[in-house]
């Protein structure tokens, strides 16, 4: 039986679509910076408290907040207006809303991020839209029960452009026929392929859309199994702003703009290419604790690189 979903039935995702939320620092203010880059120690201290705590990869910082580094650390920050700065070994500076203000030690600043990815950091709450679907296994024959779609999965946003649909393997099958359906019900795209995945081609999707997508274990023209999941693709404006860092990102071969992109992925509940961005952080810096805690907070898989350390 074929199934068919609308916007009532997807009420419970229609979060990934929402304005985000602004997280707030942990001053209670609006965030003005994020941490994109940290190797070594570092710490914060955030007002009206005194007691600085330990600084993590991609805290969020508000106005007030003061940033000190250890011997032989650097952090790199990036200010919601676009600016950078890095703070090297033992250096001391303070947040502002203009920018990072140097107290002591080696306080630089850096080339800026491109003006339409400028609020990308920091204008989108890390809870917003995540987990917000769910997949659904529809077992139609006792022959395979392990057909399962891998991704996309459970909500997960995605680049219109850039969808590649994977799915579990399913013995005894000959061929998988796989549907991807609009929130009216109509079937978008219906390939047949002997492959467990696909690459849907550029322009069948449209932007800022939800999507479920279907695949069906076939031999000898009847269906095995089937599984089903739900997804959908990031807004045009948000995917063009995104873009414009991505460029910035690949031309600069620079890892804390990579980590920086991988916060911006990761807010924008791209989770998948999050973790990608930070494996290339990693390729790029080499061993980091940093980087490894952000994988394992993330979710990402093992890293198909050399082994990082920490």
């Amino acid at each position: 039986m074929r199934l068919s979903f609308s916007v009532r039935a997807l009420a419970s995702v229609v979060v990934l679509l929402s304005a985000a939320r602004v997280a707030p620092a942990a001053s209670g203010q609006p965030p003005v910076a994020i941490v994109s880059f940290l190797a070594g120690k570092a710490w914060r201290t955030d007002p009206p408290e005194t007691t600085r705590t330990p600084l993590e990869l991609f805290d969020r910082l508000g106005p007030g907040a003061t940033v000190s580094t250890g011997d032989g650390s650097r952090v790199v920050l990036a200010f919601v207006s676009g600016d950078r700065f890095a703070l090297g070994a033992s250096a001391e500076a303070a947040v502002t809303t203009e920018g990072l203000r140097s107290l002591s030690g080696p306080v630089d600043r850096l080339a800026p991020v491109p003006t339409a990815a400028r609020v990308l950091p920091l204008a989108v709450d890390e809870s917003a839209g995540r987990r917000a679907g769910a997949s659904r296994i529809r077992l139609l024959s006792a022959v395979d029960p392990g057909l399962a779609p891998i991704a996309p999965t459970d909500g997960e946003m995605v680049l219109a452009d850039a969808v590649a649909l994977a799915f579990s393997l399913c013995p005894e099958t000959s061929a998988y026929r796989v549907e991807v359906e609009d929130e009216a019900g109509k079937v978008v795209l219906d390939v047949t392929t002997t492959e467990t995945g696909l690459v849907v081609p550029a322009g069948v999707l449209r932007p800022g859309a939800l999507y479920l997508w279907r695949v069906r274990a076939m031999k000898e023209g009847r269906t095995l199994a089937a599984a089903e999941a739900l997804f959908g693709t990031l807004s045009r404006d948000r995917a063009e702003a995104r873009q414009a860092l991505a460029a910035q990102t690949a031309a600069a071969r620079d890892s804390d703009l990579w980590a920086l992109l991988a916060a911006v992925d990761r807010g924008l509940d791209l989770n998948r290419t999050a973790c990608a961005d930070l494996e290339r952080a990693l390729e790029l810096t080499g061993p980091s604790p940093a980087l490894d805690q952000a994988r394992a907070s993330f979710g990402c898989p093992a890293p198909t690189g050399p082994a990082t350390g920490g």
